[in-house]
């Protein structure tokens, strides 16, 4: 499971300099292109967004938060709950009209 690498990765990266190098490299990366995508829905006028980079950091620390929760399989939070709540935050932090909200896929809906 890609999330139980990520739980391992954090967890070792705090003694491990070269991992938490690597951690750091892949959260920047992870940052970089949402934050791109903000920029890009920005421009063409699909959303609105007065700092993509601080949307990038919120919304990647909230995918972490819950996918963590996932994982440990708390029973509030399962992949569609998961899937929903970030939808809703993108929508309500990006102004998305609701016509053109995020759509889930029908694995997480």
């Amino acid at each position: 499971n890609e999330w139980q690498l990520w739980l391992e990765t954090w967890a070792r990266s705090r003694h491990d300099g070269v991992l938490a190098a690597e951690r750091l490299r892949m959260d920047d990366a992870l940052r970089s292109t949402i934050a791109r995508i903000v920029e890009a829905g920005v421009r063409e006028g699909s959303m609105t967004c007065s700092n993509p980079g601080e949307f990038s950091t919120m919304f990647s620390s909230l995918l972490d938060g819950l996918a963590i929760q996932v994982l440990l399989q708390d029973p509030s939070v399962d992949g569609a709950t998961m899937a929903r709540i970030c939808r809703d935050l993108a929508v309500r932090e990006l102004s998305i009209p609701a016509t053109d909200s995020i759509r889930l896929s029908p694995t997480a809906a």
